[in-house]
Formats: structure tokens, sequence, C-alpha cells
């Protein structure tokens, strides 16, 4: 049997994505990480406004007698929702049918 010229040019364009793939992979996992150690450094400075924030946040007082209010205590519960059908099908449907 002689191969014929498609599937010798599938079986190329297949091998050159390998390589490609391999020697794109082998390319990424090189790269040295001074894109983590630049960030790192940048830390104190976002931790430090984060606790001025937080002190900030501190100082809120909420107001909870809006629950105590007659008209929030009047609400009622919503509507019971209706029950779904009971009619399901069959519990195997892959089973043959007799």
């Amino acid at each position: 049997m002689k191969p014929s010229r498609t599937n010798i040019l599938t079986t190329i364009f297949i091998l050159i994505i390998l390589v490609l793939g391999y020697i794109w992979y082998s390319y990424l996992r090189s790269r040295p990480t001074t894109l983590v150690r630049s960030v790192s450094s940048a830390l104190p400075a976002q931790g430090k406004e984060f606790l001025t924030l937080l002190k900030t946040l501190e100082s809120i007082k909420l107001d909870t007698s809006l629950l105590q209010d007659a008209a929030f205590q009047n609400l009622k519960e919503g509507a019971v929702l209706p029950e779904p059908p009971s009619a399901r099908g069959r519990l195997n449907p892959f089973l043959p049918i007799k």
C-alpha cells in the first residue's frame, strides 16, 4: 500500500504542531519569575492603605431602629410556591420499553 499525499501532509502538520507546542511550553517554564518579586515589593504600601480604610469602617454605626418599626413588623412572608407536577416520566429512561 502506498501512503497517500494527504496522509503524509497530515502527519507532517501534526508533528510540526507538536514540536512548536513543546518549544513554547519549555520557553514558558524557563522564564524567570521577576514579576512576582515586583508585585510582592508593593504589598506593604497597599497593606497600609487597606488598614486605614479598615479604620474608617470601624467608625460607621448602623441604625437598627428600622427593624423595630411597625411597618417592618407587619410584613408577612410571601406566598407558598406551587408544587411541581407529579408526572415526571420513567425512573430509568434507558431501560427497554416492555
